[in-house]
């Protein structure tokens, strides 16, 4: 428990209480860096993907697409914050806060 409870200060200190992200220039970047975050607590957790995927009724293939960056390939019927916040609930992350500015699709490039 109290190694669920570290990762969720050390997401808080990371990302800070309320994070601000603005898409365009280095949001996909932004968007790697916490996945990867989530990626490094959820191997720290010994937890699958496929453990994951059961907690945050997502499918595994959609977080094995996160974390190999593959952003593209996730589908437009859901958006990047959802996923995000699904993923860190699942681990036991204040899942609102890491998604906060991800929410909307990344404008044109």
């Amino acid at each position: 428990m109290s190694e669920r409870v570290g990762a969720m200060e050390s997401a808080t200190t990371h990302f800070g209480a309320t994070p601000t992200v603005c898409e365009g220039s280095g949001y996909e970047d932004r968007l790697y860096n916490v996945v990867a975050y989530l990626k490094q607590v959820r191997l720290g957790q010994g937890l699958s993907i496929t453990d994951v995927a059961q907690r945050s009724a997502l499918p595994p293939s959609l977080i094995q697409a996160m974390e190999g960056g593959e952003f593209q390939n996730l589908p437009e019927t859901l958006p990047k914050g959802i996923c995000l916040q699904r993923y860190a609930d699942a681990l036991g992350l204040k899942g609102a806060e890491i998604a906060c500015g991800f929410s909307r699709r990344a404008s044109a490039r």
